[in-house]
């Protein structure tokens, strides 16, 4: 049994991971695997079959129908009715195979539901995006793994901030508290510092060109987009103020500056160290 389902379920997790999956797909995959799920609780005998096949050894009786069975001390206001006693199959059936099924079934109508709603949503978005004529870009999702993905979200919500608000109204969700005024300002702020660090990062994570003696210039490119200035608000100032700490420290070292400064060197596109001294660039 357990066989089948997980083959199933890895099936359809596979999919759902798909980056080019339709979210309406993902409600079909969804609803699929909840009816495969529930007609398996037919199933029981050929389960049983196919076990019994598998292994030889596997007793024709169940463990509870060769134990003693015990008996109950009769009370005054009992019926005389014979008590109904169950079969060790059919107890196995009802308290463990059934109630296995039952449960992977409400998790998979509490999870069906959740990827309608979001289906859903997503139709509602979409709409009042046509409505607002903004580009019909789905909503970024934060990654812990991947650094971009908290600056990619912002930037998203922020272009989008017009559609969501009103997508969230057309819903009547008030369980979604929105960005105050306040808030906004301050993600724009974080996205007009962070693009720098976006870049950099995109840069030094391709695989079809050498990045090594690119990592002197653009730190020092980067440090130098974080020097602070009179318009700067007190948050971006403590924003400027923690990456520039952060930054300094990395490659510090002094063999590896060396070591850095003559890959730069012999880089083309570097060859006069543009990002150092003058007075520096005769000792590298």
């Amino acid at each position: 049994m357990w066989n089948a389902i997980l083959q199933r379920f890895q099936g359809v997790s596979a999919a759902l991971q798909a980056v080019e999956l339709d979210l309406c797909n993902a409600v079909d995959l969804v609803r699929s695997l909840r009816e495969y799920v529930a007609g398996l609780r037919d199933q029981f005998d050929n389960f049983e079959t196919a076990a019994k096949n598998m292994s030889p050894t596997v007793s024709e009786e169940y463990r509870a129908d060769t134990q003693r069975k015990r008996k109950r001390k009769s009370q005054a206001d009992d019926s005389s009715e014979p008590e109904c006693e169950l079969s060790g199959r059919s107890r196995f059936r009802t308290s463990v195979f059934i109630r296995v099924i039952d449960r992977l079934v409400s998790e998979l109508d509490r999870r069906y539901q959740s990827y309608n709603d979001v289906t859903t949503a997503a139709h509602v978005l979409e709409q009042k995006q046509e409505m607002l004529h903004l580009p019909k870009h789905r909503l970024i999702n934060d990654v812990a793994t991947r650094w971009n993905s908290s600056y990619e979200m912002v930037e998203r919500y922020l272009e989008q901030q017009s559609a969501v608000y009103s997508a969230l109204s057309a819903l009547k969700n008030k369980d979604i508290a929105n960005l105050t005024d306040q808030e906004v300002r301050v993600a724009e702020n974080m996205i007009e510092i962070m693009k720098p660090l976006k870049t950099v990062t995109t840069i030094l994570s391709t695989e079809t060109a050498p990045s090594v003696s690119m990592i002197l210039p653009l730190k020092t490119m980067i440090l130098k987009s974080m020097e602070q200035n009179d318009e700067d608000t007190p948050t971006v100032r403590e924003l400027k103020h923690a990456i520039t700490e952060n930054l300094q420290k990395r490659y510090s070292d002094a063999g590896l500056q060396d070591f850095l400064h003559k890959c730069t060197a012999l880089d083309p596109r570097f060859k006069t160290l543009p990002h150092l001294d003058p007075v520096q660039v005769p000792v590298i």
